[in-house]
């Protein structure tokens, strides 16, 4: 990474795949793309596991001092929620931070975090509804909906199971 990378640059690592760049000089956005591609390019590679290819991409989050913070804790902050949207945009990208990505990543948690409380104050009821074939008017089986019943949102629409069971894990 160092061969992509300026001096003044600094590069830490904060996880077995997670690493944080502090670019000190830039000339402008087009500076902080030019370091992005070297590196995405640099880390674009495959090996091979027991018999098996496999390839290793990248997914890059930026935040700029100061529109995104000021401070090393905000920027790395805002780094992470762009990267999660890299990550979540199919990986192998880079993303800039946008204020929207903390009111999403705001929503989400607290959406989550009520998910949780949902359980454990058992917010979910199960509602059946029969299915009816449309031309004999003759019920076939019935459909069991969970529904969540919000403390302040109210009641949700219907989760099917798959959705809950993604949401949940």
């Amino acid at each position: 990474m160092k061969s992509c990378i300026s001096q003044t640059d600094t590069v830490a690592r904060f996880g077995n795949d997670e690493f944080a760049l502090l670019k000190t000089q830039i000339e402008g956005t087009k500076d902080v793309i030019e370091t992005i591609g070297a590196l995405v390019q640099m880390l674009k590679f495959s090996f091979d596991l027991d018999g098996q290819e496999l390839f290793a991409t990248s997914s890059v989050g930026v935040s700029l001092f100061p529109l995104d913070g000021e401070d090393g804790q905000t920027l790395l902050k805002n780094a992470g929620a762009a990267l999660y949207k890299a990550k979540r945009s199919g990986g192998a990208n880079y993303q800039f931070y946008t204020a929207d990505m903390h009111e999403l990543a705001s929503r989400r948690l607290a959406l989550e975090t009520s998910l949780r409380r949902a359980i454990q104050n058992q917010e979910f009821l199960i509602h059946y509804q029969p299915r009816v074939t449309v031309d004999s008017l003759e019920i076939t089986g019935v459909e069991a909906l969970v529904r969540w019943q919000h403390p302040s949102l109210g009641w949700s629409r219907q989760l099917s199971s798959s959705r809950l069971r993604k949401t949940l894990v």
